[in-house]
């Protein structure tokens, strides 16, 4: 007598054997993948970066605390440096022009006898009406002859800038020349005038003294010495 086989037991699928495959696609495969490979674009464009940079090695050792590269700093370091260096040079050179030539003021009683006519004014300019320009060159070549001529005692005329026309300008621009090392060669000091010479648009300009004059009084000096010993 058979057994019959209870229908509610699980049936076990047959085992399917591998199948074997050489490892090469087929012709037709090839013609397919070739295709579908010259259709297929990316989904977002990748933007090529570079394989090394700078920063990306300075953040790397920050990262891992180590020291920054020494070639990272280098051009910092310089840039600020010679930045420094420039500054202290200037500064420096302004400190020597002063000091070669430094301006003074007029004493008060020079002022008084000049006021009085007891010192002479030896020459005078009118910048009046007169564009900047103009009256910088003007002004600059006619103290630079006056210097040469040994005169010490000029009369320069501005205008008090009372009016909104180039007297103005001037009465603020002209001691601002004199401060400047291409003036100061030849102006020692100055100062307002007094009322009848034109009061404040005018001004008192003392001239140095020329080379032969500085030694025309050493020698002065070294002869009252002689005399006095």
């Amino acid at each position: 007598m058979r057994m019959l086989k209870n229908p509610k037991e699980e049936q076990k699928p047959a085992e399917i054997a591998p199948k074997q495959t050489s490892g090469f696609l087929k012709s037709e495969d090839r013609i397919l993948w070739e295709t579908v490979a010259r259709t297929t674009r990316p989904l977002r464009p990748v933007a090529k970066r570079p394989a090394f940079a700078i920063e990306d090695m300075h953040l790397w050792d920050m990262e891992n605390g180590l020291n920054i590269p020494q070639r990272v700093q280098a051009e910092p370091v310089k840039a600020a440096t010679a930045k420094a260096a420039s500054e202290t040079s200037l500064q420096t050179r302004k400190k020597q022009e002063t000091v070669t030539n430094p301006l003074h003021d007029i004493d008060r009683p020079t002022i008084r006898k000049i006021a009085k006519g007891r010192v002479e004014i030896q020459a005078r300019i009118d910048l009046h009406g007169m564009r900047q320009r103009e009256a910088h060159d003007l002004l600059y070549g006619f103290l630079a002859d006056a210097w040469h001529r040994g005169l010490r005692f000029v009369l320069v005329i501005t205008g008090k800038g009372t009016s909104m026309g180039s007297d103005g300008v001037l009465k603020q621009a002209v001691p601002h020349w004199f401060s400047t090392p291409l003036f100061r060669l030849y102006v020692s000091a100055y100062e307002d005038a007094v009322r009848h010479h034109g009061g404040q648009g005018a001004l008192y300009v003392r001239l140095r003294k020329t080379p032969a004059e500085k030694l025309a009084e050493r020698q002065s000096l070294q002869l009252n010495k002689r005399s006095l010993s």
